[in-house]
C-alpha cells in the first residue's frame, strides 16, 4: 500500500494525533531552522571564528592578535573551523549544525537520564524536551551560538543529574562523567558560570537533606578539569597572564553598568517575572524539584549576569532561558486543571509569552551588517580588507560583515576597547599615577591601530560615530591623522563612517 493509500484509509492520520507531543517538537526545530536562515551569525562569534582560523594559520593569542576573553573563547569554535576545512562548508553553517547536534545531545541525555530513573514519565518528557527546546533553540535569535549559550547546553546534563542525587536516586558512572565534564566546559566558558553549579548542587543537597550531592562525583570533576585549564593558560598563554590580564582588569572589567541600569534593564524583571508565573502555578510545591533545582541554578546564572556588570544581552541569556523554561514546564504541569483555574493558567500563558515574545525582541537586535556592505560593494570593491575604529564594544561594526563580504579583518583588536575603558575611567576621575598609566595604554593602544593600518593598508576603515565621536578621536593625534589622509569619506551608515582608501 502506498503511502497517499495509507494516509485516506486513516492509518497514518491517527498516529499522528496520538502524538501531538512529538509533532510540537519538530515544529519548534522547523522554526528554530527557519530562524537560522534569517538572522545573522552573532558579531561575537563571527569575530571569534576569525581569531581561530588565525591560530590555525600559526598566528599566536595575545602576541599576533589580541582578545579580552581566555583562550577557550577561541578554542570552543576550533571544532567548526577543523570541519569546515574537510569538508569545504562554511564554518557558520557547521557552527550551527553542531550547536543543533549539542541541543539535541544533551536533551536526549538529560530527559532519558530522568525517564530511566522514574522522575518523570516518557510522555512527559516530551513536553519538557518541547519547553528546552523552545528556550534553547528559538529563544536565542541573535545571540545563538554566542558562549553563554553554549555554556547552558552543556550545563544541563549537571542539572538532570543534580535532580537524581536530589531524590536520592543511584547515579551510574558514565552519567556521572558525562555532567562533570558537561559542567566544567561551562565554567571554562566563563569562570562566573560557577555560581549556578554551586547553586544548583547546593539545591540537590536541601532536597536530598544531605551534604552528598555537594561532594559528588560531577563535581570532583568538573573542579578538576577547571584547574587543569586554569593551570594549562598559565603555561602555554603567559602574555594573557601577565602582560593583558593587568589591561584587562583596568580598561575593560572596569567598565561597568551602573546597579540602578542592571537593575531596571529588561533582563532582571523579565527573570523575575517568569519567577512570579512559577510560583502563581506551583505554590509550595515550588520547592520540590524540579523546580526548586531550576530556580536556583537560573538564580546562578543571574548572579552571573550581575556579577559581570555589563547588562549586554547575551550575558542574561541563561538566566532567563532556565527561568522561562521553568515557567513552561509549570504552565504544562497545569494543563489539567485549566478548567477548574480559569484565570491563573491563562494569565499565566499570556505573561510567559509576553515575557518570551519581549525577551526574543531584544536578543533579536543586532548591527544591520547589510547596511554596511552595500554602499561597500556599490563601490566596487570586493574581498576588502576592513579595519574599524570603535569602542571595541561594537564588534557588530566588523562583523559578521568581513567575513559575508570575504574579506579580510586588518587589525589586531577589535576595536578601541583599550582607549575606550581609559575615557571611561578618567570621566570617573583617577589620580595622576593612575592616569599616567592609562595614558600609556591609549598610546599603545593608538601605535598597534597605526602599525595595523601602515601594515594592512585596508580598502576599508568603518569609525564608530554613534555614542562617542571615533573620527575626532582619531583625528586628535598627529599620526594617526596622517594615516587617514589616505582615505576619503565614502558614505555614512546609521552613525558609522565608511572610509576607503583613496
Amino acid at each position: 500500500m502506498s503511502s497517499t493509500d495509507a494516509l485516506r484509509s486513516g492509518r497514518v492520520l491517527p498516529r499522528v494525533i496520538a502524538y501531538p507531543e512529538r509533532w510540537v517538537l519538530a515544529a519548534i526545530v522547523a522554526v528554530a531552522l527557519i530562524e537560522r536562515a534569517l538572522i545573522d551569525t552573532a558579531p561575537d562569534v563571527s569575530w571569534l571564528l576569525t581569531l581561530g582560523e588565525r591560530m590555525l594559520a600559526g598566528e599566536r593569542p595575545y602576541v599576533d592578535f589580541i582578545e579580552v576573553n581566555p583562550p577557550a573563547s577561541m578554542y570552543l569554535y576550533l571544532p567548526a573551523l577543523l570541519l569546515s576545512r574537510a569538508s569545504g562548508l562554511s564554518p557558520e553553517f557547521l557552527v550551527g549544525l553542531l550547536v543543533f547536534a549539542g541541543v539535541c545531545a544533551s536533551l536526549l541525555f538529560s530527559v532519558r537520564l530522568l525517564v530511566r530513573n522514574g522522575l518523570i514519565e516518557e510522555k512527559t518528557a516530551w513536553s519538557l524536551a518541547s519547553a528546552f527546546a523552545v528556550v534553547l533553540l528559538v529563544l536565542p535569535a541573535a545571540t545563538f551560538a554566542q558562549r553563554e549559550h553554549i555554556a547552558l547546553i552543556s550545563f544541563l546534563p549537571f542539572l538532570a543529574v543534580a535532580w537524581l542525587r536530589a531524590s536520592q536516586k543511584t547515579v551510574a558512572l558514565q552519567s556521572a562523567v558525562i555532567a562533570g565534564v558537561g559542567v566544567a566546559l561551562t565554567v571554562v566558558i566563563k569562570p562566573h558560570f560557577v555560581f549556578p553549579v554551586l547553586f544548583a548542587a547546593g539545591a540537590a543537597a536541601m532536597l536530598a537533606r544531605s551534604w552528598r550531592p555537594i561532594f559528588a562525583l560531577e563535581n570532583w570533576i568538573s573542579a578538576a578539569l577547571a584547574l587543569l585549564y586554569g593551570a594549562a593558560v598559565v603555561v602555554f598563554y603567559p602574555a594573557f597572564v601577565y602582560e593583558w590580564i593587568p589591561i584587562i582588569a583596568e580598561v575593560y572589567v572596569a567598565l561597568k553598568a551602573s546597579v540602578l541600569d542592571l537593575l531596571t534593564l529588561g533582563a532582571i524583571p523579565f527573570w523575575f517575572g517568569a519567577l512570579l508565573v512559577i510560583l502563581a502555578l506551583k505554590r509550595r510545591e515550588v520547592l520540590a524539584g524540579p523546580y526548586i533545582l531550576l530556580i536556583a541554578s537560573a538564580f546562578g546564572f543571574l548572579v552571573s549576569f550581575f556579577a559581570q556588570q555589563k547588562g549586554l544581552q547575551y550575558h542574561s541569556y541563561p538566566m532567563l532561558a532556565l527561568i522561562f523554561a521553568g515557567a513552561i514546564v509549570a504552565l504544562f504541569d497545569r494543563a489539567d486543571v485549566v478548567r477548574k483555574e480559569r484565570l491563573t493558567v491563562p494569565a499565566a500563558a499570556i505573561s510567559v509569552a509576553g515575557l518570551m515574545f519581549a525577551t526574543f525582541s531584544w536578543y533579536a537586535v543586532s548591527v544591520n551588517s547589510q547596511a554596511l556592505a552595500a554602499p561597500i560593494r556599490a563601490a566596487g570593491i570586493s574581498n576588502p580588507v576592513i579595519l574599524n575604529i570603535s569602542g571595541g564594544g561594537l564588534v557588530g561594526m566588523g562583523f559578521p560583515l568581513t567575513r559575508q563580504m570575504n574579506g579580510v579583518w586588518a587589525s589586531r583588536t577589535c576595536g578601541q576597547w583599550i582607549s575606550s575603558g581609559v575615557l571611561g575611567a578618567k570621566l570617573k576621575g583617577v589620580d595622576a599615577a593612575t592616569g599616567a598609566r592609562l595614558d600609556g595604554y591609549m598610546a599603545r593602544d593608538r601605535t598597534m591601530l597605526i602599525e595595523d593600518i601602515r601594515r594592512a593598508q585596508p580598502d576599508v576603515i568603518l569609525v564608530d560615530r554613534i555614542r562617542y565621536d571615533w573620527f575626532k578621536w582619531a583625528q586628535s593625534d598627529v599620526a594617526l591623522s596622517r594615516e587617514l589622509e589616505n582615505y576619503r569619506t565614502l558614505t555614512e551608515v546609521e552613525g558609522v563612517l565608511i572610509l576607503r582608501r583613496k
